[in-house]
């Protein structure tokens, strides 16, 4: 979720024969189709975010995080990133990581990385409930404005053709988080 609008198609990548990558903050959407196809070629998560920003002369302005389908994730806060307002940074957990720049405090991440870990059932309702907590924990300094959830898996999407199994957006809304789980109930019931 951001008070950015649309953060979904910014910041959200995935393919099921890969992994998942965020980027965020200055966003580069190419890191995006690269750490993908890194991760394709058998590259490990940290392999993948070291190429990533080896050749990025704005890293320090970047958030990356990046998770293989096997092995521990990696993170990338840039150092100017951490000097904007509110907090700025990563908590990564065995299956997750949760980073944010503008949060109001640390606990924002950590308790979106533990709601992840704690819960079960679906990943996408894992994920809605990782964005409920973070909010709770103080969320984001500027507001609400947008949130999205993206799963991939194999056979996964409309025809079972795409490997998108749920890829919800909501670009502009008062309560993005509670939009977006009213619109994962209709992609359950679609689906």
């Amino acid at each position: 979720q951001s008070k950015f609008p649309g953060v979904g198609s910014i910041v959200l990548h995935g393919a099921a024969d890969a992994g998942c990558l965020t980027t965020q903050a200055f966003s580069n959407p190419d890191h995006g189709a690269a750490g993908l196809e890194l991760l394709r070629r058998g590259a490990t998560a940290a392999e993948t975010l070291a190429i990533l920003l080896r050749n990025d002369d704005s890293l320090a302005q970047r958030q990356i995080a990046v998770l293989g389908l096997d092995g521990p994730p990696a993170a990338h806060t840039g150092h100017a990133v951490k000097g904007w307002p509110g907090w700025a940074g990563y908590t990564t957990a065995p299956n997750s990581v949760a980073h944010g720049n503008g949060l109001r405090n640390e606990r924002v991440a950590a308790e979106m990385a533990d709601a992840f870990e704690t819960s079960s059932g679906e990943i996408a309702s894992r994920l809605i409930g990782a964005l409920h907590a973070g909010e709770a924990a103080g969320g984001e300094l500027r507001g609400l404005q947008s949130a999205a959830v993206l799963v991939v898996k194999p056979g996964g999407g409309y025809g079972g053709r795409t490997g998108r199994h749920v890829d919800i957006s909501v670009y502009d809304h008062a309560e993005p988080i509670r939009e977006l789980e009213r619109c994962y109930g209709l992609h359950r019931l679609s689906y």
